[in-house]
């Protein structure tokens, strides 16, 4: 059986946020309020994303989560779940997730980025020890 360090599984749960991302902002790229609103296929794929990121996010560790509190995880994990709840309880609040999207995932993007790239740049060997 094979197993991964937390430090490497962090950064698998990463990559897959960030592709969810990067699938959320292509999806949303040319698209309005008015066409999210009206197109299901669209509203589905987001969704899908925001499930994968929020629940990718229950599976970072803790001590990853302790050490980039910077990072709104609590709030991340929240979403999956409030999206989860109110589809089948209250309807969903399509302004208010488009308001997310378009606030809150670009920022989400550049901290996620930020962290595989310091994340990648720890097991790049040192080559050049004298600069």
């Amino acid at each position: 059986m094979f197993y991964m360090k937390k430090h490497e599984k962090d950064k698998v749960i990463l990559q897959t946020i960030n592709f969810s991302i990067y699938k959320i902002l292509k999806y949303i790229s040319s698209t309005e309020f008015e066409d999210f609103f009206e197109n299901t296929l669209i509203q589905d794929a987001v969704f899908y994303r925001l499930g994968i990121i929020g629940k990718a996010s229950h599976k970072l560790s803790a001590r990853f989560k302790n050490d980039n509190a910077h990072v709104p995880w609590d709030d991340i994990m929240a979403m999956c779940t409030r999206l989860d709840r109110d589809l089948w309880d209250y309807g969903i609040d399509f302004e208010a997730v488009w308001e997310t999207l378009k606030r809150d995932i670009p920022g989400l993007k550049r901290e996620i980025e930020e962290l595989l790239n310091i994340m990648y740049s720890d097991n790049v060997p040192d080559i050049y020890p004298n600069q």
